[in-house]
């Protein structure tokens, strides 16, 4: 399991040896229940809008269920962050919740230098009893294979 505290972060790329373009995370700190966890994600400037931030969330997704036995997943984004929502909406997060501060509001500094963060932030949820219902989970999970450190196949598993 992913666990309280654990946090797995993966490096976006285009190409093995083009630019960061984002990173998405498995994080266990906000998830109650040990064998569920939060995803998080941020893309640069220059690569929003193409589908990455959902592709990665959809894989993060996948490896949840499939590797780690993940009971919930779940996608916090403050209401303000539209591009978030749209992720959250494509991947089939079911919203559950809108919290009041939830996250640290920001300074005057920086809503003087243009942050645009309200305190109300969406917490959406998914399950494994959903995976027959996502109409990208079976492809995606087709094509999904996860290594471990020694770059060993460890998903699917091999007959």
């Amino acid at each position: 399991s992913i666990g309280s505290g654990t946090d797995l972060i993966f490096h976006l790329f285009e190409k093995p040896d083009g630019p960061l373009l984002g990173c998405i995370g498995m994080h266990g700190a906000r998830v109650l229940n040990p064998l569920g966890f939060e995803i998080g994600y941020w893309t640069r400037s220059s690569a929003q809008k193409r589908g990455l931030a959902t592709l990665a969330a959809q894989c993060v997704v996948v490896t949840g269920f499939e590797c780690f036995g993940a009971q919930r997943i779940q996608c916090a984004y403050n209401e303000a962050n539209l591009g978030s929502r749209r992720v959250t909406e494509k991947v089939g997060f079911v919203p559950e919740g809108r919290l009041r501060n939830l996250d640290p509001q920001p300074t005057l500094q920086m809503r003087e230098d243009g942050c645009e963060i309200v305190p109300f932030t969406i917490v959406a949820g998914l399950w494994p009893e959903q995976r027959d219902v996502l109409p990208w989970y079976q492809a995606v999970a087709a094509a999904t294979h996860v290594l471990d450190r020694q770059g060993e196949q460890v998903w699917p598993p091999r007959s």
